[in-house]
């Protein structure tokens, strides 16, 4: 098994008892990103649902 030396750097970094100003940055940036992903999936849904509604409505308006 191959040790990745990048993940083993963030890991000592980000999971370090001590406090230290790169743990914090580390930690924002994943909260951050993981804040991000849950509003982009919120307004994708919003964006897929009004789409939804809107093409109901224009095909109605045809008539059949």
């Amino acid at each position: 098994m191959r040790l990745n030396v990048s993940v083993f750097i963030a890991k000592r970094i980000a999971f370090n008892r001590q406090k230290s100003f790169s743990r914090f940055i580390i930690r924002l940036a994943v909260t951050a990103t993981a804040i991000s992903v849950a509003i982009m999936i919120v307004a994708m849904s919003f964006v897929n649902g009004f789409q939804q509604v809107i093409s109901n409505k224009y095909l109605a308006f045809g008539g059949t």
